[in-house]
Formats: structure tokens, sequence, C-alpha cells
């Protein structure tokens, strides 16, 4: 099976913060049944995301998280033949970075590689205790 990653990030459509919970729960139901894996930050009212899996699966994923009504601006980062997992463990993992004792930011979303993004995903799981 030929797996991919994609990082992508976007704005939260104001008000779609209150449903975090129910687009946590959902992802991750719908993420175990299609075997994705992968991490999810809220930052700042944007998200910023890693989706591991099938090339189809993860193709069909983002059409439909684009077309979601609590995301703007999304903007895919990177879309990549990938040899394993970096976030074999989580259906979604999930940090909320507004949250935390100690954020981490990123302040220019746009202007970093996407090397970058995942590296910064990986800090805040880290120091949110849910690093691999």
């Amino acid at each position: 099976m030929l797996l991919v990653r994609s990082v992508y990030y976007s704005k939260a459509t104001p008000g779609s913060d209150g449903s975090l919970n129910a687009i946590l729960k959902a992802s991750r139901d719908n993420n175990r049944a299609l075997n994705i894996t992968g991490a999810l930050v809220y930052d700042r009212g944007r998200f910023l995301q890693v989706l591991e899996g099938a090339r189809p699966v993860v193709s069909g994923l983002l059409r439909r998280i684009a077309a979601d009504p609590r995301h703007q601006a999304m903007t895919l980062a990177e879309f990549t033949e990938i040899n394993a997992r970096r976030y074999a463990d989580w259906s979604m993992a999930y940090v909320d970075a507004d949250a935390a004792a100690h954020p981490v930011r990123l302040t220019e979303y746009d202007a970093a590689p996407a090397e970058a993004l995942l590296r910064q995903v990986d800090l805040f799981l880290e120091r949110a205790g849910i690093a691999a």
C-alpha cells in the first residue's frame, strides 16, 4: 500500500472553535475506520493538521475538509509519499495550543516549509506530553 502524508493549515471559521470536541470525536472515529493517522493542533484560531494513510483515502479526506464550513483559507503545505507513518500511534493526536501551560507559537505558517510545520507539530505534542 502506498502511504502519503499531507500537512495543511487553515483558519477556523468564527465560532467553530466551540465544535472542536465534535470535530475530534468524528475525526478519531472516521480515521480509525479509514486507517488514517495524524495530529491536529488548534493555535489561535488556526488548524494545523497532519494526515497519513493510503493516497486515495487521504485525498478524499482533504477534499471533505476543504469543503467543511468550519475551515477557511485551507493551504496544503505538503502531500508526499512516505515509507512509514510519523504519527502511527494516533488516529488523531490533538493539542490545543491556546490552552497549553507553556504554549509554543509559530507565527508565520505561510512562510514555513512543510518540514518546519512538522517539527512544530512534534514540539506541540512533546510539550503537551503526548509525544511518541
